[in-house]
């Protein structure tokens, strides 16, 4: 029944997308002579109809004549040459193609709709889901009445388990978290800082996994439930940290938002001896707005405890809200804001921080895509710091970059590479900080 709906769903996709003629066959025969004036979705659903006949070389010919003396002829051709593609049967084909065209240009939405459809095809939901969000985003669903909401609700029923793995470099140029001051203050006194907690260069590896289960519960209600685990190893400093995650709740929509409430539990593990371990909950909503904006919250509450500094146990708060606009399926800007504060067994280590940040998103030509952000945080602890005459003060710099290279893909991944600048600057000297991160990985997000 699913895969009907799915069946249902994209010819609905392709039918919405071009709701011109009610009957294509005749318009071939009568305006052939005078097919320069039919406008762009008339072209597009006469030759629709002659790809669904099997007429491919009908469909080519067509195309070709209607294009004849535009620039973007060899762009219609080739998209006209996707959809027989699709037609055979030869999704892969089907997929490079609308790849390709979008990496030259990324702005043309009846193709990234034909991509969605090709991808939901053949099986890879995760991409699919990831353009229709695009769309959807954008507002073109809205042209589509709805279709691409549906399909992602279907998408999501075919995947009730989902398992995603994970493995990249690590070079970064602070893996040991330490600092580049060489001295810290004690009262009048300037002693020097230990070579073990200055920073340090060197390149690691991440392994990790997420599970999701998801199970519909009736009506607007779902189960969801999540197990992430993430693994780092730095030979060079003979150092193993691993994070372990988990939440179990409940997702629903409420009209136009959708609300998930979630219990968390997770812990920390350096060199496999436990470090921290933690136990909460968390809510996270979002909503479309007018003018193509959508807001996402995130609030999270939970308690801490660390094994070996029993002064840091106690309650972490954190809650977050961005802003996204909308320009196109290709292009958006991000406002964020947030708090978090933390109130700990010692008032050295319980803070109150805010932050503010903006990122922009873009699909550029040559099928590369990039997504960069820049955030600041001021945090004020609340206690004396060991040394000094006043609580602990910093000012956290942030900055990131993930850059995808969309049509240099294989096995349905892209290579992807995230980088991340992060210059913390602080009273206290062992949290006077630097670093810089680089991760290659691949993905199917793309």
């Amino acid at each position: 029944m699913r895969y009907i709906l799915l069946f249902r769903l994209l010819v609905g996709l392709v039918a919405g997308a071009c709701p011109v003629l009610a009957t294509a066959a005749p318009v071939v025969a009568e305006t052939q002579p005078d097919i320069a004036s039919l406008t762009g979705r008339q072209a597009m659903r006469v030759i629709r109809k002659l790809v669904a006949e099997g007429s491919y070389d009908g469909a080519r010919t067509f195309v070709a004549n209607w294009s004849r003396g535009d620039p973007d002829a060899a762009f219609r051709a080739r998209f006209v040459e996707g959809l027989i593609a699709g037609h055979r049967g030869d999704l892969d084909g089907a997929i490079r193609i609308y790849r390709a065209l979008l990496a030259e240009k990324p702005g043309v939405d009846m193709v990234r709709i034909e991509l969605t459809r090709a991808l939901a095809a053949a099986g890879d939901y995760g991409a699919a889901r990831f353009q229709a969000e695009r769309l959807i985003a954008a507002g073109v669903d809205d042209k589509l009445g709805g279709g691409l909401e549906r399909l992602v609700t279907v998408l999501d029923g075919h995947r009730p388990v989902r398992f995603r793995g994970r493995a990249s470099l690590l070079p970064s140029t602070n893996i040991n978290g330490g600092t580049d001051r060489e001295t810290v203050p004690l009262g009048d006194l300037e002693l020097d800082i230990d070579d073990d907690a200055r920073r340090k260069s060197g390149v690691g590896m991440m392994l990790g996994g997420d599970l999701l289960i998801r199970l519909p519960l009736g009506g607007a209600t779902d189960f969801v439930s999540t197990l992430s685990g993430t693994g780092r190893f730095y030979p060079s400093i003979d150092r193993k940290i691993v994070d372990v995650d988990g939440s179990a709740g409940f997702t629903r929509d409420f009209g136009p938002a959708t609300v998930l409430a979630a219990a968390t539990a997770g812990g920390s593990f350096s060199d496999w001896e436990e470090t921290s371990r933690y136990a909460g909950m968390k809510i996270e909503a979002n909503r479309p707005l007018s003018g193509r904006w959508r807001m996402f919250t995130s609030q999270s509450l939970r308690y801490e405890k660390f094994e070996n500094i029993s002064a840091k146990d106690g309650w972490w708060l954190q809650a977050n809200v961005s802003f996204d606009r909308t320009l196109s399926a290709s292009r958006f800007v991000r406002f964020l804001g947030g708090y978090a504060g933390g109130r700990k067994q010692e008032d050295r280590f319980s803070f109150d921080e805010v932050s503010a940040g903006l990122g922009i998103y873009n699909e550029f030509s040559a099928g590369i895509t990039l997504y960069t952000q820049a955030t600041v945080a001021r945090r004020q602890y609340r206690g004396l710091y060991p040394g000094l005459a006043e609580a602990q003060k910093d000012t956290r710099l942030s900055a990131l970059a993930v850059l995808t290279k969309r049509d240099f893909s294989f096995a349905g991944f892209a290579p992807q590479l995230f980088y991340r600048y992060e210059r913390n600057l602080s009273n206290a000297a062992f949290e006077d900080t630097s670093r810089h991160e680089i991760d290659l990985r691949l993905t199917r997000d793309f």
